[in-house]
C-alpha cells in the first residue's frame, strides 16, 4: 500500500539523516584528535627535562649535606 511505501521512504530518509550526523561527529573527533596530537608532540622533550630536574636535585641534597656536615 502507499502508506507502507511512504513508512519504508521515512526510515530511510531518517537512516540516511543519521549516517550523515554520525559522519559530521566523526569528522570533528578525528579533527580533535590531530589538535591534542599537535598539542603532545610538542611535549616530546619532557623526559630529558625531567632527568635534568631529578639531576639538579640530587645535586642539591648533595650540596646541603656537605654544607651541613652530614
Amino acid at each position: 500500500s502507499k502508506v507502507a511505501g511512504i513508512e519504508r521512504y521515512g526510515f530511510l530518509i531518517l537512516i540516511v539523516l543519521l549516517a550523515s550526523r554520525i559522519a559530521r561527529q566523526a569528522k570533528n573527533a578525528e579533527e580533535g584528535v590531530e589538535v591534542v596530537r599537535g598539542q603532545t608532540d610538542e611535549l616530546g622533550g619532557i623526559a630529558r627535562i625531567n632527568d635534568s630536574g631529578v639531576r639538579i636535585l640530587h645535586a642539591a641534597r648533595s650540596l646541603r649535606k656537605v654544607a651541613v656536615g652530614k
